[in-house]
């Protein structure tokens, strides 16, 4: 479901940029149990690469709650994702 959702979300970020003439950000929540998958970069590449999203256009939202569980993995995956 997660990355249905992600993908349908840049699809709505793409055709707003096209329909704006600008850039308009969206923002995606990410559940603590999304943001630690291995593959989370990935998806998110791929979401970007099949909607041809620019990066810029899409914001994750992320709980201060995913931090606590492993504050190492969090930053890494973070430094991942810039």
């Amino acid at each position: 479901m997660g990355e249905w959702v992600l993908i349908t979300a840049c699809k709505k970020a793409k055709e707003l940029k096209e329909k704006m003439g600008r850039a308009i950000p969206i923002a995606v929540n990410v559940s603590p149990r999304q943001f630690k998958q291995p593959n989370l970069a990935q998806i998110i590449k791929n979401a970007l690469e099949v909607t041809n999203l620019d990066s810029d256009c899409l914001e994750l939202e992320i709980t201060e709650s995913t931090l606590i569980d492993d504050a190492a993995k969090f930053i890494e995956t973070l430094r991942t994702l810039k």
